[in-house]
């Protein structure tokens, strides 16, 4: 299916039906605001819009009303409320935009999602109102809850989120320090190339180059089975850079009961708190005796889901952590975030290895070390029996007979002396862990290929 492209200003109709909504987000109740006639509420604006001085505006306005259901203080609040939010509409085109979608895509959208993603995108986000505009916003991403399921790509929906499009047209956009991540590159006989910091990202904004990668790697997962979530377009903003280059953003679709598996184990093993740095979780031990094979359960389909991906030649970005991994109310799992992701195709076996190698090692330590508590794995293998490495890799390697693991023996140190050998040039094929990573590179599957991206 050949991509379309859209455009444009969204042109809300200022009619009684949006009058209602626009009086549903101020502090007259949802009952009041439904009992208002057709011509009632086209007065509304009229009101608002007026030459009068505030009291009228508010005594015309209670008028409309019954006598005692909408006192003089409130009217006057819904009143200023209600010329904000109604003003607002009149914000979007500042910025400009072109958003990529194939047309199956943005034919099953309901009128009202595309009107409301025209509407962010082509916006400031300081012009944007909490609530009236978005749901939520989670670092440089709105969140949109719909107030009825779509059906995209033959799954149901109930949120939408936008990445990249918390920024103001005009503005210098300043980098976003923390975290330093690092990238690390291999050559094909699996030495390291280099090693550097990658660039600071822009605060509340994501570059065009992100944006295509992330979506062009998460579409072709999504078509070939994976659990990612699901994209559906990207695009760029016209006039708009970060250090010279353009600025774009992708648009996802998702359950909408998804919280990050940090919260998710929270919740099964007692209860967790967010602090500037790092996810601190509170044990209670009747939790973790209750659970404990739910727990076992999702850290071994967890494993699986990152080996369908790689066995895809698809991989996360280097440093996956418990913070971009999706747990769904069902315990399902999908991954977010690719716009640092990787592309395996055509790597031979041993390059294709060290990347593999090299992710399971972030996730398995440095990924819960910097974002939970330090001794976060330590604490759950020796006091509650919960050896979330080794469970991993039980379902990352699901295939294979559980007396074949070569992973008895494995720890931090023996992936990080297999990554220090392939880099010297010593043979590592006869580790364990290694026959069995090579085996499953060698029974990899192809993946169908998605349209070309404009």
């Amino acid at each position: 299916m050949a991509m379309v492209r859209l455009t444009g200003t969204p042109e809300f109709a200022r009619d009684a039906l949006q009058v209602q909504r626009t009086l549903s987000y101020t502090c007259v109740p949802d009952s009041l605001v439904s009992s208002l006639t057709g011509s009632q509420l086209n007065e509304v604006p009229r009101i608002v819009e007026s030459s009068d001085s505030k009291l009228r505006k508010t005594q015309a306005f209670a008028a409309l009303f019954r006598p005692g259901q909408v006192d003089l203080k409130d009217a006057r609040k819904a009143v200023t409320r209600f010329e904000q939010l109604w003003h607002g509409l009149d914000h979007a085109g500042e910025r400009k935009y072109e958003l990529y979608m194939e047309g199956d895509v943005a034919s099953s959208l309901p009128r009202p999602a595309i009107l409301w993603i025209q509407r962010i995108l082509s916006t400031n986000f300081g012009n944007l109102f909490p609530q009236y505009d978005y749901s939520f916003v989670q670092g440089r991403s709105i969140y949109l809850n719909l107030p009825e399921t779509i059906r995209v790509r033959c799954e149901s929906f109930g949120q939408l989120k936008l990445k990249g499009v918390c920024f103001n047209a005009g503005d210098v956009l300043k980098p976003f320090t923390l975290p330093v991540l690092y990238e690390t590159v291999f050559a094909p006989d699996g030495k390291v190339m280099e090693q550097h910091s990658m660039p600071h990202k822009p605060t509340g904004a994501m570059q065009l180059a992100g944006a295509v990668n992330e979506f062009r790697l998460m579409d072709q997962a999504f078509r070939n089975g994976a659990k990612v979530v699901c994209p559906l377009g990207f695009g760029r903003f016209n006039d708009c850079n970060y250090k010279g280059e353009d600025l774009g953003f992708v648009v996802h679709a998702l359950e909408g009961s998804e919280t990050d598996l940090r919260s998710a184990l929270a919740s099964l093993v007692g209860e967790g708190r967010k602090g500037k740095s790092e996810y601190t979780i509170f044990v209670d031990m009747s939790k973790v005796r209750k659970n404990k094979t739910v727990i076992e359960d999702l850290f071994i389909r967890l494993g699986k889901v990152y080996r369908e991906l790689h066995d895809l030649d698809i991989m996360q970005e280097e440093t996956p952590h418990p913070g971009n991994i999706l747990v769904g109310s069902n315990l399902s799992i999908h991954l977010p975030d690719f716009e640092a992701g990787y592309d395996l195709t055509g790597m031979p076996p041993m390059q294709n290895l060290a990347y593999r190698l090299n992710q399971i090692r972030h996730f398995m330590w440095y990924g819960f070390r910097l974002h939970m508590n330090d001794h976060f794995l330590w604490d759950f293998k020796y006091y509650y029996g919960l050896d979330i490495a080794k469970l991993f890799l039980r379902g990352y390697f699901y295939d294979r007979p559980e007396k074949d693991y070569g992973i008895r023996m494995l720890a931090h140190d023996q992936i990080n002396d297999i990554l220090g050998c392939l880099h010297l040039g010593r043979d590592v094929t006869h580790h364990p862990l290694v026959e069995e990573l090579l085996e499953a590179i060698g029974k990899k599957k192809g993946r169908t290929e998605n349209a070309p991206i404009i």
